[in-house]
């Protein structure tokens, strides 16, 4: 079976890289496609869960609080910072 992997507008939060997405696979007592496995494309962090939060910078939390920050499209590129998708504080 041929895993497809769909990239997302969110990044890594361990080191800022895109972060993909497929279903993950049914599992014994688990309805299939509530859940989804998402992976960095750079460094291959991989995590389950319903959302890219579980890997991405919006679920980044300091001292068990969120502290605002958002996956975005990056409006200013340039050849110096040139990435399609940046993390910023809401």
């Amino acid at each position: 079976m041929k895993l497809i992997w769909s990239i997302t507008e969110h990044v890594c939060l361990g080191c800022m890289g895109r972060i993909l997405e497929r279903p993950l696979l049914a599992a014994a007592g688990l309805p299939a496609g509530r859940e989804r496995v998402y992976r960095c494309a750079d460094c291959g962090l991989e995590a389950d869960g319903f959302t890219p939060a579980v890997l991405c910078t919006c679920g980044l939390k300091v001292k068990g609080r969120h502290i605002g920050m958002r996956c975005e499209v990056n409006l200013e590129r340039t050849p110096e910072f040139s990435a399609e998708i940046i993390a910023r504080q809401a």
